[in-house]
């Protein structure tokens, strides 16, 4: 062990740009492979020495393109040493310094995650202006740090987020200063990074009511003005920078969003939805926007908090988004995908799937995936048995590949399993029986198999118990089997 580190010294000391990679991964497998210094067997000084020339070849004279093997070799050493022994040795105002460099960034911001437990890792966070510099780095213009920087420092955000006075000191008046200069930029790449970070935040800075007031609404919302322009009844705007706000307010309306928070933000919430019923008579909105307003409005039902709930059937009602005259299921992509997506528990219209069954074939291709989507509501799946839409003639006459897909999402709940065990021919037919050998089909099969065995007691289950188990079994183990179970007369088949 010794003799491997005297080795790296020793390449260190003469010649570090062209070091032995192997040399230096054993070296970094026997750090990590401990969990204290103590614990190795190397003299000190031999070890300080290593730990002198790593320095040099990184921190103090760093190379332009530094061997990643390097820094996983410092940071695997500092990792054993306490955060209080690492400031001892290079001081917070070095480690400031370091966290400012391209090379030096990623160590210090990984080290802080493995010390993540070390109260002196919080305490060096809280005490100095290390945050405020690194949100400068983070947002400093027409010098973007690197993608994998800006990533490391989103990574020890998320973990530092709910220790007590962090997210506190990210939102200090010196924070707010850039946070608010990036938001008046018209940098498209700034406002990008400024609103992917609010949302690492927005738990608890737009959730908590004491911290959602030291973020100033104008840091976070967005008139739709600001980003999908109306000439007369038409959209113009920055596709990419509308589509990144979109998805923006996706990740706001998972939140439970303080009073305040949601008071700023609602008309623009309200403002998205109005938009999307523009995409029959605008193109723009059609080509460039509609899917993402459909997985906006899809995101947002379902959210659990009351008050984002009570907003959302507010604003469906206001612009008839569920009305058959405003869907365009013929047309639009977009509208199967809100169907398919939608909280079906959130809709506003009682006539709804008699409406559409008038219209659509939900076994055409086109309309499937709104009928996998219904069957998992008990609302709708016992309507569409009762019109006889979900039945065992209607589904044996499918494709394979649709038959199982279906198949699939009947074993998902208890309230469309309770009907399919009652259906000794879909049960015997194919949940137990007949071979298979497409892999998504082989696939759906078995999933379809392990959900009743999950969702269901075997006195649920009843005789179908032993022989599912025992399919499950084989399947898991990459047999293809065909077993075929005894024909048990429970319901009528076409019930």
């Amino acid at each position: 062990m010794a003799e491997q580190f005297q080795a790296l010294l020793k390449e260190l000391e003469t010649d570090p740009k062209n070091l032995d990679e192997d040399l230096v991964y054993n070296c970094t497998r026997i750090l990590r492979n401990n969990s204290d210094l103590s614990e190795l067997d190397i003299d000190n000084d031999l070890l300080s020495s290593v730990w002198h020339y790593t320095d040099s070849v990184l921190l103090i004279s760093p190379q332009s393109d530094p061997k990643p093997i390097l820094i996983d070799f410092l940071i695997s050493l500092l990792s054993l040493v306490k955060f209080a022994d690492v400031i001892q040795r290079y001081d917070s105002e070095k480690i400031i310094e370091l966290a400012s460099s391209p090379v030096a960034a990623p160590i210090v911001f990984k080290i802080l995650l493995e010390k993540e437990l070390d109260s002196d890792a919080l305490g060096f966070i809280l005490s100095t202006n290390f945050l405020h510099c690194s949100l400068g780095n983070y947002f400093r213009q027409g010098d973007i740090s690197s993608l994998a920087v800006a990533s490391d420092f989103e990574n020890l955000v998320k973990i530092y987020i709910d220790k007590p006075g962090f997210a506190e000191k990210l939102l200090e008046p010196t924070s707010i200063k850039i946070y608010e200069s990036v938001r008046v930029s018209k940098d498209s790449t700034l406002l990008t990074r400024l609103v992917d970070f609010i949302a690492i935040i927005g738990e608890p800075a737009l959730v908590d009511p004491k911290l959602s007031t030291l973020l100033p609404n104008s840091v976070y919302t967005f008139k739709v003005s600001d980003f999908l322009e109306e000439d007369g009844n038409e959209v113009s705007s920055d596709p990419l920078l509308a589509i990144l706000l979109i998805q923006f307010y996706k990740k706001l309306v998972k939140m439970p969003l303080s009073v305040d928070v949601l008071k700023s933000a609602g008309p623009t919430l309200e403002n998205l939805v109005q938009v999307f019923s523009k995409r029959n008579t605008d193109t723009e909105v059609q080509l460039f926007y509609a899917n993402d307003l459909a997985e906006f409005i899809c995101e947002w039902s379902w959210t659990t908090y009351v008050p984002l709930i009570n907003m959302l059937e507010g604003v469906l009602e206001k612009f008839e988004v569920f009305k058959f005259y405003n869907l365009y299921l013929d047309s639009s992509d977009a509208d199967i995908n809100l169907l398919a997506g939608f909280n079906m528990d959130r809709m506003n219209n009682p006539e709804f799937l008699e409406e559409l069954t008038d219209i659509y074939s939900l076994f055409s291709k086109r309309y499937f995936t709104i009928l996998n989507s219904l069957v998992n509501y008990p609302k709708y799946c016992e309507q569409l048995i009762h019109m006889k839409i979900i039945s065992v003639n209607t589904i044996s006459k499918l494709s394979m590949d649709m038959l199982y897909r279906l198949l699939y999402e009947l074993t998902r709940k208890k309230h469309s399993t309770s009907w399919l065990l009652q259906q000794p021919q879909l049960m015997n037919d194919y949940i137990l029986g007949t071979n298979v050998s497409e892999n998504e089909i082989w696939n759906l099969k078995k999933d379809s198999l392990s959900n009743l065995l999950e969702i269901n007691t075997p006195e649920e289950l009843g005789v179908w118990y032993d022989n599912i188990k025992e399919n499950f079994s084989l399947m898991s183990n990459g047999r293809n089997v065909r077993n075929i179970a005894p024909g048990v007369a429970i319901a009528d088949e076409t019930a």
